[in-house]
């Protein structure tokens, strides 16, 4: 399956963004996916989901902002836990 995601995202455009509307068979489990292509493929996002949602990617980009907040608060400097 990770070649019909990579052959979907070499036919997208630059910021374009896709929502597959059915769930697909990923190693036994059901998973919705939602693309987004960037600049290069480092900044290009596949999201896979076992819930349906109005928006996965939506989803996982409020969750990064979460976890990158929590990483900041334990190291970097803050050393949340330390104090």
């Amino acid at each position: 399956k990770t070649e019909e995601f990579a052959a979907h995202l070499s036919q997208m455009k630059v910021g374009e963004f896709s929502k597959w509307r059915r769930a697909r068979l990923y190693g036994g489990v059901k998973v919705y996916v939602e693309i987004e292509k960037g600049a290069t493929s480092a900044d290009s996002v596949i999201v896979l989901s076992s819930e349906k949602s109005r928006s996965i990617l939506g989803d996982y980009k409020l969750r990064w902002k979460i976890e990158t907040l929590f990483n900041n608060l334990k190291g970097r400097g803050f050393e949340v836990e330390e104090t």
